[in-house]
């Protein structure tokens, strides 16, 4: 560097030539080491020009980029991130691009945001990976200052607003203006429109279906100023039972061929009400516990059918009629284990630890885990062995941490026999070296 630079600009240094790098900017002591400025009184001004390449036939793809680097824990310098832009399509009249952002994750430079255009004019932002992450407080808005939607999370709750005069559509391609605050739209079901006051319309040209999906109970619950669950209409899945709630209170519970109403009620009708049923008087109610008569024109009483439940359950010997049992089917090489709730299928087997478990008989073993002391479990077996009841631990061997003191045991040791040695290491993180003084090869 000439020295009248040096004299104006001491601690920094400026290299021009065709080395690596054409112009490097080194600076030593604090504040920025390049500050470039236009001094131009123009709303607009270009400030600097990065040129990639200067190729003889240009093709599309070509790209070139700014790398942005840092001291990684070696002290080298890594590249970090990037910055790149890529001429899609390099045609004089129908130029488009993409600029890609990049960062460094795991050791992999990894593509997050990329802008493209497309010769028809069309221009997309997509994220490659990763999340999109905005703080508490922060939204995301949709229309001139947002006015049409606005997505935000307070930190507790999700929020999506959208003004007095506007209304959501959730559809596929076509679809219509919604007729009602929120309108989810498959196709549609003809000139009909939602009813007056309507918050939420489903439609579609043939079928639409609300599922609710929960495997304990699902529901329909309405509600007043005075009571949130005045009226229900719920499933409840573990006795497969509809109910149905008026006035606060239950009743109907609806079951596989029973209606069970649940308090007195009146069935009445502004015409003829007919019931077809002739058996249904006197005789036609059977109490035979063993339903001897199978009739199919005749009610059972309670009594009877609940006993004659009892006595076909008790008759059978499936996992089924366990009142805990969550298990449908059984799967191979699967085990049959209690979790203090339910019997379930697993394809391994769990233990608690356990300090020390009585003898088993001398035809007998005992698999557990055993608790060693606080910070370490092994597994073991007691079984006879010369005739005496023994434990005998089947993971790591103990030891004694030279280095420590730690007593937490060893992992299975190696043997090379290369180098005639063990290698030991302990669960503490030390590892030993053993000679093998004599030893011979055995065909």
């Amino acid at each position: 560097m000439p020295a009248e630079l040096r004299t104006i600009y001491p601690n920094r240094t400026f290299e021009f030539g065709d080395s690596e790098s054409s112009l490097a900017v080194t600076h030593t002591t604090a504040g920025p080491a390049l500050d470039v400025q236009t001094s131009r009184d123009n709303a607009s001004n270009q400030v600097a020009v990065f040129r990639g390449g200067d190729r003889s036939t240009a093709a599309d793809g070509d790209n070139a980029y700014i790398s942005y680097t840092l001291d990684d824990s070696t002290g080298t310098q890594s590249e970090f991130a990037r910055m790149a832009w890529t001429a899609n399509d390099i045609t004089s009249n129908t130029k488009d691009s993409k600029v890609v952002w990049s960062v460094q994750a795991g050791d992999t430079l990894t593509d997050v945001w990329e802008i493209s255009s497309s010769v028809a004019g069309e221009v997309t932002t997509s994220f490659q990976t990763g999340e999109i992450v905005l703080p508490d407080s922060v939204s995301i808005q949709f229309g001139n200052a947002g006015a049409d939607a606005d997505i935000s999370s307070d930190g507790t709750d999700i929020k999506w607003i959208v003004p007095s005069s506007a209304d959501v559509m959730v559809g596929r391609t076509g679809a219509p203006s919604p007729d009602n605050l929120l309108h989810v739209w498959a196709a549609t079901a003809g000139s009909v429109t939602a009813a007056t006051d309507t918050l939420l319309t489903l439609e579609n040209s043939d079928t639409a279906i609300i599922s609710i999906l929960a495997p304990t109970l699902g529901g329909i619950y309405f509600g007043d100023a005075a009571d949130n669950d005045v009226g229900k209409i719920a499933y409840t899945h573990g006795s497969n039972t509809l109910g149905i709630t008026v006035a606060a209170v239950s009743q109907l519970n609806w079951t596989d061929g029973i209606m069970a109403f649940q308090r007195a009620m009146t069935l009445s009708s502004t015409s003829t009400f007919t019931v077809n049923a002739t058996g249904i008087s006197g005789t036609a109610i059977k109490d035979e516990d063993n339903m001897a008569t199978d009739s199919a024109t005749h009610l059972a009483s309670q009594q009877s059918i609940k006993a004659y439940v009892d006595t076909v359950a008790a008759a059978q010997d499936t996992l089924a009629e366990m009142d805990d049992v969550t298990i449908t089917s059984a799967i191979d090489n699967n085990f049959f284990q209690h979790t203090g709730s339910v019997w379930v299928n697993q394809s391994y087997l769990e233990f608690s630890k356990i300090a020390v478990p009585s003898d088993p008989g001398g035809e007998q073993g005992r698999l557990y885990l055993k608790e060693v002391n606080t910070a370490n479990n092994a597994l073991a077996v007691k079984l006879q062995k010369a005739s005496n009841i023994v434990e005998v631990e089947l993971t790591s061997p103990g030891a004694v941490c030279a280095e420590c003191g730690s007593e937490d045991g060893a992992k299975d040791p190696t043997y090379d026999f290369q180098r005639g040695v063990m290698l030991v290491n302990l669960w503490c993180g030390h590892e030993y070296e053993i000679d093998l003084p004599t030893w011979r090869r055995v065909s």
